[in-house]
């Protein structure tokens, strides 16, 4: 169980540090703090999908890319979503342009677009969910629910799995770790409803818990899945070395970067809590 440190790392240092940030700015309305934070994540996981995407054979230039990937995710938290887009768009037609007398520019072009929507807009999701009162609970949800997935996965997969999800592209992952890292989704969530703060009734909670844990676990694991995808085709074990000896920035996100959405539109659409 190799990766069994990086976990313990991140569930004991990690986590702590993540979350106190988000509730200090919480508790002294210092939204500047969040859009920093995102900006950080953004910057490093975007270095490291242009890394990705040489590795693989793609010329994608890291050092545009990245920055038109900080510009788009701050624009999303700090301008009106009106005036956002037009940062995000013109950012990527701005590549586009850049690679069009390319030989390859085609590919490479499609490869910046898909970074763009990879990273900058999905992350941006972040902050619907942080701005409402409760919005520091939300997020708190949303990432015990998604830590719950991957560690129960993780664990269960390591010690006991056999039937294999998908060998060719990630050769570990197992379904009785799919299906126990769900199950374990599902309690905690459950709970987490029943309880507080939003207190619902046990069988609203269950309803609830058991279709945003099915849906989390989903798209929790094909975010992993991408992500091995990625470094498949790159031929690299991590994503990079953000967290020295525990991979990089992309490796911690994976999961969460495409629950985050689903989560808001689940919040968004059906409890309408945002």
């Amino acid at each position: 169980m190799a990766g069994f440190v990086p976990r313990v790392l991140t569930v004991f240092l990690g986590i702590p540090l993540l979350l106190g940030w988000l509730w200090i700015a919480k508790a002294y309305d210092q939204f500047w703090l969040v859009v920093l934070l995102l900006a950080l994540a953004t910057a490093a996981a975007s270095w490291e999908y242009a890394k990705l995407m040489v590795q693989s054979g793609v010329a994608l230039e890291r050092f545009s890319f990245t920055i038109i990937s900080i510009l788009s995710v701050v624009a999303y938290g700090v301008m009106s979503e009106l005036h956002a887009p037009f940062i995000f768009t013109s950012g990527a037609l701005l590549l586009l342009v850049t690679y069009l007398w390319r030989s390859e520019g085609l590919k490479e072009g499609a490869c910046a677009i898909l970074g763009l929507f990879y990273l900058p807009f999905l992350l941006h999701f972040f902050y619907p969910l942080y701005r409402p009162e409760q919005g520091f609970y939300y997020l708190l949800l949303l990432l015990v629910l998604v830590w719950t997935y991957d560690t129960g996965a993780y664990i269960v997969g390591s010690l006991w799995g056999k039937h294999k999800l998908y060998p060719p592209l990630s050769p570990k992952k197992s379904w009785e770790g799919v299906l126990a890292g769900w199950l374990l989704m599902f309690v905690i969530g459950w709970l987490a409803l029943y309880w507080w703060p939003w207190a619902l009734s046990l069988q609203d909670a269950a309803l609830h818990g058991f279709a945003l844990s099915l849906v989390i676990s989903i798209l929790a694991q094909l975010g992993d899945l991408f992500e091995s995808k990625l470094k498949r085709t790159a031929n690299v074990k991590d994503s990079g070395t953000f967290f020295p000896g525990h991979g990089g920035m992309l490796d911690r996100i994976d999961s969460l970067i495409f629950a985050l959405p689903a989560f808001y539109f689940y919040m968004h659409y059906i409890l309408k809590w945002v």
